[in-house]
């Protein structure tokens, strides 16, 4: 199918006199970079019907961006969205948040800059959690979802040849914990939320993109990419402290659900990452075993990166 011809269906597009694909991402969008005859930079998403419910879920997740627009942080604005005449795509236009993907900047920054970076991010996050978005949906109804799919998930890594060697203790305490994610408060979550999806902007802010895992959930779940893709112990401290600068010291429960779902996802990560390359399940396998590390092997509720700035 010619994606020029697609491009050319999007009532807008008669105005782009630039368009780049971005190949980035694991998604199965095609993303293109934009720029207008009036200079507008834009971001054009073209996301395939895939099922039949498509349309209406990807509206949900247009207009919590536009929810998103209403608060003070930095993050990809929505400017339309709709289906493309008589072809199989969606298409979504945003800005485009110009500066480079964190998770390529860190290493230039000191550990204040990172750090500083990280309370940005936190500050946003909290920010995004805290609308009430997520109020007209059914929250028991997803929690349970999820937790049969975790459930599902957990039974398969046990059952596979692919398990860690001494997972025994993770296993149990993961398993102890997976039923108390039925009863977690929900809220409308990023889902998301790691380096890669975080603008370093060139005036040092940090801006948010690529909302289209946005959906309902339990609020600490948003946190656990930041560990299992791990870049810097100075800036995911930074995000935790501002996350929970209003209640001003970090409750048991995020740490007790945190570890849970960095566990869950050390162990059944490296399943999902069999099905792509043999470099890419190593890469994966890493990353697991680095998580585990973090948590002694089950025997730390709290990190042992994590160390509260005074």
């Amino acid at each position: 199918m010619e994606i020029n011809k697609i491009l050319s269906e999007i009532p807008s597009s008669e105005s782009w006199k630039v368009i780049e694909e971005i190949k980035y991402g694991w998604s199965e969008d095609r993303k293109f970079y934009v720029e207008t005859e009036d200079m507008q930079k834009l971001l054009v998403r073209l996301i395939p019907i895939s099922y039949e419910e498509i349309y209406n879920d990807t509206k949900i997740q247009y207009e919590f961006i536009k929810e998103c627009n209403k608060l003070d942080i930095k993050a990809c604005k929505a400017i339309d969205f709709e289906k493309v005449n008589d072809e199989p795509y969606l298409y979504m236009i945003l800005s485009y948040v110009e500066g480079e993907p964190l998770e390529n900047m860190l290493t230039n920054l000191s550990n204040e800059e990172q750090y500083h970076c990280g309370s940005q991010a936190g500050r946003s996050l909290r920010k995004i959690h805290d609308l009430d978005y997520g109020e007209q949906f059914d929250g028991k109804a997803k929690l349970q979802r999820y937790f049969d799919r975790k459930k599902m998930q957990l039974e398969n890594y046990t059952k596979s040849e692919l398990r860690l060697e001494n997972d025994e203790e993770i296993i149990e305490f993961v398993s102890k914990t997976l039923p108390d994610v039925i009863y977690r408060p929900t809220t409308f979550l990023h889902g998301d939320y790691h380096l890669g999806n975080l603008i370093y902007t060139p005036n040092g802010d940090v801006g948010v993109i690529d909302f289209n895992a946005s959906e309902l959930g339990d609020r600490y779940e948003d946190f656990y990419r930041l560990e299992i893709l791990f870049g810097s112990k100075f800036f995911i401290r930074g995000l935790i402290d501002a996350y929970f600068e209003i209640e001003k010291e970090i409750p048991d429960e995020f740490w007790k659900m945190f570890k849970f779902y960095n566990l869950h996802a050390a162990l059944c990560a490296i399943l999902w990452a069999n099905n792509y390359s043999s470099e890419e399940a190593e890469k994966m396998s890493k990353r697991s075993i680095r998580t585990l590390e973090h948590y002694e092997h089950g025997k730390l509720l709290i990190p042992s990166w994590y160390e509260r700035k005074e």
